[in-house]
């Protein structure tokens, strides 16, 4: 296949795709509407050779700054690498980075491809 010929399966594919996920979505809140269970935690039911497991939940925004005022002990701090700093030091300070570079493991990741009809800004 030619590259255009792809791109083409491409676009076909994510297009199938997304009437996928929102056919999966309207079933799930179908399921979710049926099964009667608690309003935090998860009810399995029975459903035929299947067996449905409904996870209910919440999400929480909050304002940590604010709580860390008042109960500091709610509030976590996650440590992570700064990896645009951690890739700037290799050309800065390459004997700083050789030391650090001994405690970071790399892995490629999946390619991202992006497909946009042209004209068209938004892209698939």
């Amino acid at each position: 296949m030619n590259i255009e010929e792809l791109a083409e399966e491409l676009a076909a594919a994510k297009e199938a795709e997304a009437r996928a996920k929102d056919l999966r979505i309207s079933i799930e809140e179908q399921i979710d509407a049926l099964v009667e269970g608690k309003q935090d935690g998860n009810t399995t039911v029975d459903a035929g050779r299947w067996k449905l497991t409904v996870r209910r939940g919440w999400t929480f925004h909050a304002e940590a700054e604010k709580i860390e005022e008042i109960a500091p002990s709610l509030i976590k701090v996650k440590k992570t690498l700064d990896e645009p700093a951690y890739k700037r030091l290799a050309s800065s300070n390459a004997e700083l980075y050789n030391e650090v570079a001994q405690f970071v493991e790399a892995k490629p990741r999946k390619a991202a491809v992006v497909l946009k009809e042209k004209g068209d800004e938004d892209g698939i």
